[in-house]
This record gives C-alpha cells, structure tokens and sequence, in this order.
C-alpha cells in the first residue's frame, strides 16, 4: 500500500470517464500512489477491470435517499464517502472528479498538510462563489427557520471551493469528520443545498487554496492558449464535455486527448 491515494467518483455510465482520468493522472500527472474509484452501481465487469490493474473499487450504496435538487445526480453525495474511514489507511488523499483531464504533475497535492481546494467559480449572481448560491433560486427556503439557524451560523456570503478537485492529509480532516459531514447534510439538505456547500460548511473557515492550475475550469471564464499551457489539471464542470460526439469549441480541441487517454488505459497497472 502507498502513502497517497488518488480517488474519483463513477457510476455505471461514467466507466470510461473514470478509466480516462486515471490514465491521464498516471501517464500525465506522474501519479504514483494507489488509486479508487467509489461506487454504486457498477456491472460486474467493470469493476474487474479495475482490480485486475491493482485499483481499488469501492462500491457502496448512495450515502443519501433524498434528492435536494430535482435534475441533479444523488450520486455526487457519494463524494463525501472519501472521508469514510477505510480511506483513512492512507496519509494523503486526492479527489479528482471523473470530467477531468489531468496535464501535469499531480506531485504538489499528494503532500498536503492541511485541506486544500481551489476558489469556487458560479454563474449566478449575485451570490458568485457562495454557499447560498443555490438558495437564491428557492426563494421560499430563505424565509424558514432551518435558513435562519444556518445564516446565524455561517457567513453565507464568504467564498467556496470548488470540490472537483480536493488534496488532504487523512490527519487534517480527523477521525469525527465523516460524522460531522454527515450530521450537516442531514440537517441542511433539505434547503436545496449540494454536496460542495455541504462541504464547505464542514470545513468552514479552515481551507486552503490551492493554485488555481490544478482546477482550470474553461469553461466558466475567459482564458488564452497560454493559461492552458500552465494547467496542471483541465476541469470540463460545464454540460459540455470533451466525450460527447458534437462537443465545439474549445472542448473540442480536448476530444483526441480524452481518446488518447481512454485506450491507454488499457495498459493502467498498480504496481
């Protein structure tokens, strides 16, 4: 077993995403720890072409029944499973999400000290990057009792991370914050809010940001050839994504590279 271990998240539809992330981590990123998958649903099959190449599948029911916001996957709660403690075995953790690219080195997030994500990014104004983002768009949340007891609690309007990418020593999060976690997204689900506000609000006030080369999100912002010549890791969060056959744009530039990374796959081992 390694000292560090790279985690990503995949159903039964999302197998290919998780085999191309994790090459490019590999042959691209220079990963050398162990690597995970969490899952819930994937066919026989496809977990054994995970083991047979040394990756550990995690395959587990979804951590939540409810769904707090209609048209969005249960499935992304199942990224709070990172903090179970079976992963605690290891010292780092790094948690890449499944639309990912990785283009350079990975080396600076398998040795953190503390909890460290980069600055969340979010369309919607006027709250841009903030937990209560998503309540903004349920106005009648606002005006309850439980909206109440949280904005006395957290500063709501103080800026987020984004959880696509997280890098954390096992030591940091502790032995109680799986329960915590659970304990807020028990409690606050409920107001529409997602997995990365819950996260926020676990790790409130106490997060680091990491360079924002390692969660390059083009498609939220304006950027230049030269911006991607620096990122470590490409990020495609938007609806468009670099698999689908009619992807344009920038994305489409990304298309042969997902290929690519897709039939090395095949040659993944764990040593």
């Amino acid at each position: 077993m390694k000292k560090t271990i790279l985690i990503t998240l995949a159903d039964t539809g999302y197998f290919d995403q998780a085999r191309q992330l994790l090459a490019s981590a590999v042959y691209d990123g220079a990963w050398s720890g162990d690597l995970a998958v969490i899952t819930p649903d994937m066919t026989d099959a496809q977990v054994e072409w995970f083991t047979t190449r040394g990756i550990i599948v995690k395959k587990c029911p979804h951590t939540y029944e409810a769904q707090p916001h209609p048209g969005l996957p249960l499935i992304r709660f199942m990224k709070h499973r990172i903090f179970d403690e079976f992963f605690r075995q290891w010292e780092n953790v790094v948690f890449l999400d499944a639309d990912i690219i990785v283009c350079r080195s990975l080396a600076e997030l398998a040795v953190r000290e503390s909890f460290g994500a980069i600055a969340g990014v979010c369309h919607h104004p006027p709250q841009i990057g903030r937990v209560n983002a998503r309540i903004n768009y349920q106005p009648n949340k606002r005006t309850t009792p439980l909206f109440y007891e949280l904005e006395r609690r957290y500063d709501l309007n103080r800026p987020v991370f984004n959880s696509g990418v997280m890098a954390f020593s096992t030591r940091f999060v502790g032995k109680s914050f799986a329960a915590e976690l659970n304990r807020l997204t028990s409690r606050y689900m409920q107001l529409c809010l997602l997995e990365q506000a819950m996260l926020n609000l676990a790790v409130y006030n106490q997060w680091q940001e990491l360079d924002p080369k390692y969660n390059f999100l083009p498609g939220h912002y304006f950027f230049s050839p030269h911006d991607l010549q620096k990122a470590h890791v490409v990020h495609f969060s938007g609806n468009i994504k670099p698999w689908d056959q009619a992807c344009t744009g920038y994305v489409a530039d990304f298309k042969m590279k997902w290929r690519k990374n897709l039939e090395m796959s095949a040659g993944l081992k764990v040593a």
